[in-house]
This record gives structure tokens, sequence and C-alpha cells, in this order.
């Protein structure tokens, strides 16, 4: 999600495609639904693409890394699912990420996404169903959301795409669903870039974040400030320790342990003591059968003398 936000914040910074827009662009999908995100911010942003329009590039891209690949159209279909192997992932799962087959993958392929090959690629290694990213919860000023690139126009353009919608019983909900998409794009691409300076403090010099005036403002830097703290005590609540996430129940367990080892000392007495007394009997025992095999010596001796 960072990757597309970091991507459609600083074209639209670029191309201020959509900040003249008003509701009357937004509830006409024609104005904006068709036009391809990837798209020339020094040339028109505004018109349909092509397919081969962005090949070329792709091809100048491959031969200077020394890439054989003729896959253009769907270049991450081979080499998606090469990096896939390397990280060892299902290959059934490659292959449903790799190929629309069969039935056009039932008309929708992206509507079935493979998530544990995304997941893997995305560094999501837990096992046990839960993932926590600290960045993702240190919540950004309202204020700062307002100056991002997108955060000019994303919540009025939803407020009033929402509010006709609703008037209107329910058209439109395209609209309503990528602005609201917009909105969250927003939030993540300020948290990634706070936790991207945090962490990598030379890409400050990075030309979004020289050119975006919102990170070079105080309110930013104290909002960064505060990621950081967060970062470098970062502590995830899925190790959560035993007293913080059931108060009390540490002291009730150590009390516990000590009654425990309390009876295992009182119990320790009736053991030795009985100890003790099966060692008495076992010894007194051994005495009397030595002194019944003395007797039974002395007689039979007697008796082979007499005959």
């Amino acid at each position: 999600m960072g990757a597309p936000a970091f991507y459609l914040s600083f074209r639209f910074y670029c191309t201020r495609e959509f900040e003249d827009f008003i509701l009357d662009d937004w509830i006409d999908n024609k104005k904006w639904f068709d036009i391809k995100l990837l798209t020339d911010i020094c040339g028109d942003n505004c018109s349909l693409m092509v397919n081969d329009s962005y090949g070329p590039h792709i091809r100048k891209v491959l031969n200077a890394l020394s890439t054989i690949c003729d896959k253009l159209l769907h270049l991450g279909r081979n080499l998606g699912g090469k990096i896939l192997e390397l990280l060892e992932s299902d290959q059934d799962e490659i292959r449903v990420m790799g190929q629309w087959n069969p039935s056009m993958f039932d008309a929708a392929y992206s509507s079935k996404l493979p998530m544990g090959p995304i997941q893997k690629l995305a560094g999501f290694s837990s096992h046990n169903g839960f993932y926590f990213n600290t960045r993702t919860v240190v919540a950004v000023p309202e204020e700062l959301l307002y100056l991002t690139p997108i955060g000019k126009w994303c919540y009025a353009a939803h407020e009033n795409v929402s509010d006709y919608c609703m008037n209107n019983e329910g058209v439109n909900p395209t609209a309503v669903e990528v602005l609201k998409f917009f909105c969250e794009l927003n939030t993540i691409f300020a948290q990634d870039t706070a936790a991207m300076i945090v962490q990598f403090p030379d890409r400050v010099n990075h030309p979004m974040c020289r050119e975006v005036p919102l990170f070079r403002m105080e309110g930013f830097k104290t909002y960064m400030a505060e990621m950081k703290r967060l970062l470098e005590n970062e502590k995830s609540p899925l190790d959560a320790n035993l007293e913080s996430v059931i108060p009390g129940i540490s002291q009730w367990q150590s009390v516990n342990h000590q009654a425990v080892n309390g009876m295992r000392g009182d119990v320790s007495v009736p053991q030795n003591e009985m100890k003790e007394g099966f060692d008495n009997v076992s010894a007194t025992a051994k005495r009397e059968r030595e002194t019944s095999d003395q007797v039974l010596a002395t007689e039979c001796g007697t008796r082979t003398a007499g005959t």
C-alpha cells in the first residue's frame, strides 16, 4: 500500500489533476474512471492510455539490466513468479498469481488474490495470523492530513460525493469507494514518509521531501519526533507480558508458586520420616533374617554330629 501511496501523492502534486474537480466531475465516471494511473506527468494525464504506450520504456529498462523477457504487457507474470519461487512459496499459489486461466480466473482474476505469496513479499512471516506494524498506530494529526497533495481535495470530495450518493439512492458507489481509498492512502503516505525519514535520514533529500511543503513544516517535524520515539521503543502488543495482559495475574502466580514451594517443604518432613521408618524396618528384617540363618545353621550342624 505504501508504493501506490507514494506514487499517487507525488503524481497528484505534479499534475494537480483533481484539485479543481467539483461534484459534477466526480459523479461523471467518464471524466476520471477510464484514465489509467500510469501516465506521463509532463504530458497529457487526462486521456486514455493504450498498453503499448509504456511497452518500449519497459524494454529499455530490461535491456539496461540485461534481463531477457518478451512479456512486456504482463511483466510481473514472469518475474513475479520467479521471485516467489526464490521465496519458496507454494507452487499452487504461484500458479494462481501468474496465470489467468481457467475461465479467465472466473471472469475476474484479481478476485482471488493469493494472500500467502503477497504477505511473504511484504515481509509478513508470522504463522499465528497476526501482524503488527508500529507506524500504523501513530495517528496523523488531522491538520497535517489536509496539507498533503491528496489531502487537499480527497476529504472534501469524499464527503460531497458520499452525501450525494446517500441522497440519491446509492448512485455512484464507485466514486465514493475510490475517494475513500484515496483518504486511506493519504494516511499511509504521511505515516510511511515519517517512518522512512526516521529510519533512513538521508532520504530527506529525496525530491518528494524537498518539493512537498508539508515535510518542512514544524507540525510534521513534531509528528516525526513522535514516530521516532515509538519506533525506537517498538513493542508489539502480540509480545505483551503476562502482567500487562491480565493485571494481577503475575502476582497471583508468584503467590501460588510460593505456596506450592511451602507445601513441598511441608510434605518433605513426613516423606523423610516415612523413608527413615522404611529403612529401620528393612534393617530390622535384615538382622532377624541373619539371626534366623545362624540358628538354622547351628541346629543343622548339631544334628549332623549326632548322626
